[in-house]
Parts: structure tokens; C-alpha cells; sequence
């Protein structure tokens, strides 16, 4: 996204340095958080979101039931989110 500043040039807020440090920083704790889940967790949140697998095709995957995958899932953003507040304010 470009924004015009004052002095007529274009800044692209996309690319600039600052975002792409923190995205790093964030991918990077995202990574540590996820690895930080116990197997059962782990396994279902890559290959959901790593692998972009269907709920239907994970459960094939791990011969468990489709709603154990949604479950699976849910208890993990659970987790993640609980780490990460944990974490800031640690």
C-alpha cells in the first residue's frame, strides 16, 4: 500500500524495512510457539496451516475423526494465544 506523504513522494508502507523486520520477529515467535505444542497439536495446526490440508484430509491422514481434527484445532489457537500473552507480558 502507497501512501503520499507532504513532500509529493510515495512510501510504500508494504516493503518498508520496519514491517519486514517485524514480520520476521513475529513468524519467528509464531514458530517458536507452535513447536512449543504438545505432538497432538502440532501435528494437526501444520498440516492445517503449513500443508493446507482440509479438516476431511487431516483426519484421513492421522486415522482420527473429522471433529477431532476441529477440536485438535481449536485447542491449539487456544494454547497459542494463551503463550503469547504469556509471553508479552513476561
Amino acid at each position: 500500500k502507497e501512501v503520499e506523504m507532504a513532500d509529493n513522494c510515495m512510501v510504500d508502507y508494504e516493503n518498508c524495512p520496519e514491517k519486514i523486520i517485524m514480520s520476521e520477529e513475529n513468524r519467528k515467535i509464531l514458530h517458536d510457539l507452535v513447536n512449543g505444542l504438545p505432538d497432538i497439536y502440532r501435528d494437526v495446526v501444520i498440516l492445517k496451516y503449513i500443508h493446507n490440508m482440509s479438516c476431511i484430509d487431516i483426519a484421513n491422514a492421522l486415522s482420527i475423526k473429522e471433529s477431532a481434527v476441529s477440536t485438535r484445532l481449536m485447542r491449539a489457537k487456544q494454547m497459542l494465544l494463551q503463550r503469547g500473552k504469556e509471553d508479552l507480558y513476561d
